[in-house]
């Protein structure tokens, strides 16, 4: 297929491209581009269909790209690049609909996993980071600050049970001051290291 393609279709960028476009002004066109190279793609042989808007023969605007595999990105592109509010489809059901940035999730967005768990909030480089709230399958929710994909800072996790957690975070644990209230009336106010009470 990938010899059939090279010597019949155009190529460009060391692959090759079949493209049905209209040409809206110069160095801008329309329409849907086929190719078998560049950054998008999985594989050298890998084929990514995109049905969108093109500039300077760069992927830029509002388009649709799909892969083989059957992941689709629906949204903005700059230069090349996923940029903007974009919606990304993968094939075990994940969804993330929010900002990107030079190809990766950045800004506010809301990720919906396949198995039921939440994150909507804020992303840094592909990254949890800054502020968020993450919805889990046990009914846990944590809402507060993240940093590089941890909780790290201040955060109120709300057990699914009932219990409370308001306080610091490192690493993903309660660690520092940090306040617990039991749903029959307990509470605990105070150090904490490794989500144990240090005090």
């Amino acid at each position: 297929m990938k010899w059939q393609c090279l010597q019949l279709l155009a190529i460009r960028h060391a692959g090759c491209t079949l493209e049905t476009h209209v040409q809206v002004s110069p160095g801008y066109e329309q329409g849907t581009f086929t190719s078998w190279s560049g950054e998008l793609s999985e594989t050298p042989e890998e084929m990514v269909i995109y049905v969108g808007e093109r500039q300077d023969g760069q992927y830029h605007g509002q388009g649709k790209m799909t892969w083989p595999n059957g992941k689709v990105h629906d949204g903005s592109w700059a230069n090349g690049k996923k940029s903007g509010q974009g919606t990304m489809t993968w094939p075990d059901g994940n969804v993330f609909s929010g900002g990107w940035q030079n190809g990766k999730k950045h800004g506010q967005g809301k990720l919906v996993f396949a198995n039921g768990v939440v994150y909507d909030g804020s992303w840094v480089n592909s990254g949890l980071h800054g502020q968020g709230k993450m919805n889990s399958v046990n009914g846990d929710v944590y809402i507060g600050s993240w940093q590089d994909g941890k909780r790290l800072g201040q955060g109120k996790l709300f057990y699914g049970n009932g219990v409370v957690y308001d306080g610091s975070w490192v690493n993903n644990e309660q660690h520092g001051q940090g306040k617990k209230t039991w749903p029959n009336g307990n509470v605990y106010s105070g150090d904490w290291q490794h989500n144990k009470r240090a005090g």
